[in-house]
């Protein structure tokens, strides 16, 4: 004599089916939460950039308003001299060569920086730093071709560390500059 207990009395396909779906909702509730803070993240978030009062500037492009990060400052640790990448880990360019390979920046007081690779000068822009966050925003003048860029910096007196923050898509990536008078050969 056999004896058989069910505890459900219901179908195991219909069971096997009840969870498929539960599984396939949490996947895409999933899915779909990620997406949305980096779709937030890339729509939503602009440059936090201000002019100094006295910096004289006449561009035509004002930068939107925010008392946390202001354009340049004399962060002398940044704007001593310039500053080249020495090590880089991220995603290789679209040649294959390492990421910041020969490349360098000059940080100027006033707000305005130039970078380029061994000794040409590929775009320039606007710099602000947030002191309360230790943050580096770049915003080249040629936003297309080279795109804006926040960085968490790190610094001794040996070198600067720039690590990429999420807010414009670089955080795959973390530099090591060093001071230098000279341009990369």
């Amino acid at each position: 004599m056999v004896f058989r207990i069910y505890l459900w009395p219901v179908n195991v396909s219909f069971m096997k089916a009840i969870r498929l779906i539960f599984i396939l909702l949490t996947l895409v509730m999933g899915f779909y939460s990620c997406g949305q803070k980096t779709t937030d993240i890339q729509q939503n978030e602009q440059p936090e950039m201000t002019a100094p009062a006295d910096s004289g500037n006449t561009q035509s492009e004002s930068p939107s308003a925010d008392a946390e990060t202001s354009v340049g400052h004399d962060q002398t640790f940044l704007t001593q001299k310039i500053l080249i990448y020495t090590h880089a880990f991220g995603p290789a360019g679209p040649d294959g060569e390492p990421p910041f390979k020969d490349e360098w920046i000059d940080l100027k007081p006033d707000g305005t920086f130039t970078a380029g690779k061994k000794k040409e000068e590929t775009h320039s822009g606007r710099w602000g730093y947030n002191e309360a966050r230790s943050t580096l925003v770049l915003k080249p003048y040629d936003t297309k071709k080279f795109p804006m860029s926040e960085w968490e910096v790190k610094h001794n007196d040996a070198a600067i560390v720039f690590v990429g923050t999420s807010r414009f898509g670089n955080n795959a990536y973390q530099c090591q500059l060093v001071w230098s008078e000279t341009l990369p050969e």
